[in-house]
Order: structure tokens, then sequence, then C-alpha cells
């Protein structure tokens, strides 16, 4: 939590903890000097945004491309910045809320990995669900086979036993199956 001139008040130990800091290093620092925030594709430091919380008295949140540079290491985060009001809706200050995304984003990135894999690879690819509908073809499959992935989403995989697909690549894909 802030004051109204953006320094911090208080702050909860999952906070102090993330950016490994004591509490009495913290107190009466400005929340951009305690938490130093950027941009991560551009580097750029994300400042101020406490102040424009308080100036329009809303809700501002950060959730994408956003990093924490703490002591030993960097994070991905996302924030939430939020105008503290009394009843009458005076400010007093800015509650602000950091996630730590880091393993979030980690996966986000090694699954976007395998999907180029696999819509790279040489190879056809089909991927069913439990119930052995197709979700899932890659641009290989749509040149081998000459079916569009339009065409065999949600499909049954034995669509390909129509007489279009010679008998020994359709015994393959049943046998991989």
């Amino acid at each position: 939590a802030t004051d109204l001139q953006g320094n911090v008040i208080d702050i909860n130990q999952a906070a102090l903890e993330l950016i490994e800091i004591e509490r009495h290093d913290v107190i009466g620092q400005p929340l951009d000097k305690v938490f130093y925030l950027f941009d991560e594709l551009s580097e750029v430091p994300i400042q101020h945004i406490w102040e424009a919380s308080l100036k329009g008295l809303q809700t501002i949140v950060l959730s994408r491309n956003i990093k924490l540079r703490g002591k030993k290491a960097t994070y991905h985060l996302s924030a939430k910045f939020s105008p503290i009001q009394d009843s009458s809706k005076t400010a007093h200050g800015v509650m602000v809320v950091f996630r730590d995304i880091t393993g979030i984003r980690q996966r986000e990135e090694q699954v976007y990995l395998y999907k180029m894999a696999i819509e790279q690879s040489p190879f056809s690819v089909i991927i069913t669900d439990a119930k052995n509908r197709i979700v899932y073809v890659n641009p290989t499959f749509e040149k081998l086979t000459g079916y569009q992935q339009k065409e065999v989403l949600s499909k049954n995989p034995g669509i390909f036993g129509s007489g279009n697909t010679p008998r020994k690549t359709y015994q393959n894909l049943w046998d991989t199956l």
C-alpha cells in the first residue's frame, strides 16, 4: 500500500520475499524505487502507474510482458493498482497487488515451442481428445491427405477409412492411435 505521494506505507511478507528486501528498507520509500518494473520487450521502465490509478480513481491492471527486477532474479508479473478510498470516495493511497506468473510464462513459452515443432514437422500429426475426436492436425497432414483442418476438426479419425485413403495409410493411422 502507498500513501498519496506513492511512498510505501505497508507491505506483506510475500512481497518482501519476492524482492528479497527487509521491511525497514521499504517503508517510506517510493514505490517505483522499491519495485523496479519494466516492459519485457522494450526494457523501458514502467513507473507512476500508482499515480495514474490515483488520478483517474480507477484500477489499472498490467498483465502482459511486465517484469520485476529483484536483487537476485527477474520475475514475470501481473500487477493491479487500485486506489484506496473511503466511503466518500476520497483517495488515501494505492493498493498494489503483484502476482508472480514466471512459472506460467515459462510453460506458455514451452507450449509455444512444442507447437512450432509440430507445425513444422515433416510428419503428419493428428491430435484427438479423450472421445477420439480430432482437435488438431498439422500442415503436413493437410498436404499429405488433402484434407483441410476445418474439414476434420471434431470428426472421428475413422473418416480416413472412406476409401479415399490408401488402406496401408489408414491402417498405420489406427495402429498409431
